[in-house]
């Protein structure tokens, strides 16, 4: 079994190379995915969201309103720590769960891999990183927000010099998807190479 550690900013296209790598037969293990799923109503990761952080987080049905989080969180580095150390425990074990369940090769796709401690269940890892004006467009057109928080979320994460410095392979995604591709599959030849 191997596990291959996937992160890098919001908008560097983590996803577009998880889709890639899930082509050649790689399970993908989507960190957000999880953690979405960690607080879903009925959760107790979810209760607890409610009690640091209010009510108001919760619409009218008791589910999570993700954006009025996200704007609590997003302008407080302290908020953003303290939601980190709420769901993250909860995501690291579920992952856990998934990975043993998967022979072969596990991809874990995870903005957050080295804050959630999930760096540590891989045996490499490819940080994605782009400008960061590619990555503010990447995020409007994929969120539908304007340009002030666009800025706000990439601001609010630790800068793309902290990813490099932790990573064991850099693939570059400028928007050129059969570049990024070769990038790729040279970066994974080279983990494969080190079994």
């Amino acid at each position: 079994m191997m596990v291959i550690g996937l992160t890098g900013g919001s908008g560097a296209g983590k996803s577009t190379v998880a889709a890639m790598m899930k082509k050649q037969g790689m399970k993908i293990i989507d960190a957000d995915r999880v953690a979405r799923d960690v607080v879903k109503k009925g959760e107790k990761t979810l209760e607890e969201l409610a009690e640091a952080f209010g009510s108001a987080i919760l619409d009218m049905d008791g589910n999570l309103n993700r954006r009025v989080l996200a704007n609590v969180v997003f302008s407080d580095p302290k908020k953003l720590k303290q939601i980190n150390a709420i769901t993250h425990p909860r995501i690291t074990c579920v992952v856990k769960e998934m990975i043993k369940k998967e022979p072969g090769i596990t991809v874990i796709d995870a903005p957050l891999l080295y804050e959630a401690g999930l760096d540590s269940l891989c045996s490499a890892i490819i940080t994605v990183v782009a400008s960061y004006e590619i990555r503010l467009n990447r995020i409007m057109a994929r969120d539908g927000i304007s340009l002030e928080l666009a800025k706000k979320r990439l601001d609010s994460q630790k800068n793309q010099a902290k990813f490099l410095q932790q990573a064991d392979f850099i693939l570059e995604n400028d928007g050129d998807e059969k570049k990024l591709e070769k990038r790729l599959e040279s970066i994974l030849s080279q983990i494969m190479g080190r079994k």
